[in-house]
């Protein structure tokens, strides 16, 4: 197949599109006006996908024909042998063989190491560990007979870190806080059922040393906000055991993984209770299953309402649980503010924009578009339509006025002031991201239903129970795994964008101690 040809001569092999025959493949190459005349093709077989041919012309004309040949789209093959193919084949086959015996003598090799895989995985953490301290060793200043060391430490460990060193060794240490303009790492400290939400903060941003942790309120909002969603009892329940069969099952897990599940497990207890007060259990499936099997009505009554049957109920109380949640984010920022003794922003950005929002919302409550919304029509006295009034409109020209009041042009202050306003579109916008809470639970019960009511259409026959089943076990997996994922991605949009927008910036980087981090083996000191 690598075959060049004589002194004079040139050989190719290759291949060419489309099934030709022997006066078919003359007539196409004498078309190819850059062909030279003296070439010569022959077909070697053929299939009907392509043509395999050989071909010989002049060595003075190769370039040419080449690039003619290129136009019928031939290509050459992509091995040269210097045998024939099927020899080369078999030779190849022998060497795959020998390669395979090859590689079961090692596999047997290893598998006589299986009684000290532990030792294994024991020495790989050893030589991890002493390739990352001599790895900071070697950024570590030193002389002959001493050595520098700096670096950042939770106040907290201070006294415990100095007693211990000062104890044992022969050692200065000297502790300053940070300056304002530093750069430092931060480590958040929470309980486990609020740190389990770490893992959504940090994927939003660690919080700089001027911020809170906002991880114990986002974690109480967020368990609320996905057990709404979600809001089903049973799929809560199989959540919560599922995740606590994993944590028990699995206790040397790595940590991000851990804080994952007990995040899940936590979910799974919120979803269980909205789905005991909003009264679903895999849908209306006890009630399907008693009517269709059984002939008699059973149902678990709803501890507070069902929102299927009442969805703009379930829209108030949104807007509402909404309204809470975006006030929390405001008042976080006004306290981080009043921590940093900024009075003034305090007052103008955080308390004129309490006043001017509750002032609209009391406008709006006695309106007909609420009440067509609430089913009730709520009438306030004089004196309290006289204060939403004033409240509105004290705190639209409180935020006019001093919402650019850094800026020492009236005029300029005044525009910054309307283009302050005009964030309230931004505050209708936010709330109005509220209604996925409804959307997703109605989705998760509606589909619930939807899957109870065909897996029941085969009535009460051996067939039926088995189609029941079925039907039963395969709707719910898939109904269960697609409103949990969108439980989980969209509680975390109402974090990220509406209640972390409010006043988290983040931007800080993890504190990340020199210790030892193994892979295989656990070391706990007692």
């Amino acid at each position: 197949m690598n075959y060049k040809g004589t002194k004079k001569t040139g050989f190719l092999l290759g291949t060419i599109l489309g099934t030709y025959t022997e006066n078919q493949l003359i007539n196409r190459l004498e078309s190819l006006e850059e062909l030279p005349k003296s070439t010569y093709a022959q077909i070697l077989s053929s299939d009907k996908f392509q043509t395999y041919i050989a071909v010989v012309f002049l060595k003075q004309d190769e370039e040419k024909t080449e690039k003619a040949l290129r136009g019928v789209g031939f290509n050459r093959p992509p091995i040269m042998t210097s045998h024939l193919p099927k020899e080369s084949v078999k030779k190849r086959e022998k060497v795959i063989t020998i390669l395979d015996n090859e590689i079961q003598e090692i596999k047997n090799k290893i598998k006589e190491y299986s009684e000290r895989r532990i030792e294994l995985k024991e020495i790989s953490d050893y030589y991890t560990i002493r390739a990352e301290k001599y790895r900071a060793l070697g950024e570590i200043l030193q002389t002959k007979h001493t050595f520098f060391v700096t670096g950042f430490i939770p106040k907290k460990e201070i006294e415990s870190l100095r007693m211990n060193l000062e104890n044992d060794y022969t050692v200065a240490i000297d502790v300053e806080a940070p300056k304002d303009n530093e750069d430092v790492p931060v480590l958040l400290s929470n309980s486990k059922t609020a740190g389990a939400v770490e893992g959504v903060v940090t994927s939003f941003g660690y919080p700089t040393k001027t911020e809170i942790d906002p991880t114990l309120i986002t974690a109480f909002f967020y368990y609320f906000f996905f057990g709404i969603m979600l809001s089903d009892a049973a799929y809560g329940l199989l959540m919560f055991l599922g995740c606590l069969w994993a944590l028990k099952k699995f206790p040397n897990m790595e940590e991000s993984m851990a804080k994952t599940l007990r995040m899940f497990k936590n979910c799974g207890i919120s979803t269980l209770i909205w789905g005991i007060l909003f009264g679903g259990y895999f849908g209306d499936a006890i009630t399907v299953i008693g009517s269709t099997f059984f002939g008699v009505k059973i149902t678990i009554p709803a501890l507070w309402f069902t929102p299927i049957e009442q969805p703009m109920r379930m829209l108030i109380y949104c807007m509402i649980f909404g309204i809470i949640h975006l006030f929390v984010g405001l008042g976080i920022k006004g306290y981080m503010m009043l921590k940093q003794k900024d009075v003034m922003s305090f007052v103008c950005d955080v308390v004129l924009w309490y006043v001017f929002l509750i002032g609209l919302i009391l406008l709006l409550v006695p309106t007909s578009i609420f009440a067509s919304l609430a089913g009730t029509t709520i009438v306030f006295p004089a004196w309290a339509n006289m204060l939403a009034k004033v409240m509105a409109i004290g705190g639209m020209v409180g935020i006019l006025l001093m919402a650019g009041r850094r800026a020492k042009n009236p005029v300029k202050r005044l525009l910054l002031g309307a283009y302050s306003l005009y964030d309230t579109t931004s505050w209708l916008s936010d709330l109005l991201s509220y209604s996925r809470l409804l959307a997703l639970g109605l989705a998760t019960g509606v589909i619930a239903q939807v899957i109870n009511t065909m897996a029941a259409m085969g009535g009460k026959s051996v067939v039926g129970v088995i189609m029941f089943i079925v039907i039963f076990i395969i709707g719910h997996t898939f109904n269960m795994a697609i409103n949990l994922l969108g439980a989980y991605v969209h509680t975390n949009r109402l974090q990220y964008v509406e209640f972390f927008g409010k006043f988290f910036e983040g931007g800080s980087r993890e504190f990340k101690p020199f210790k030892e981090n193994t892979k295989y083996v656990k070391v706990k000191e007692n």
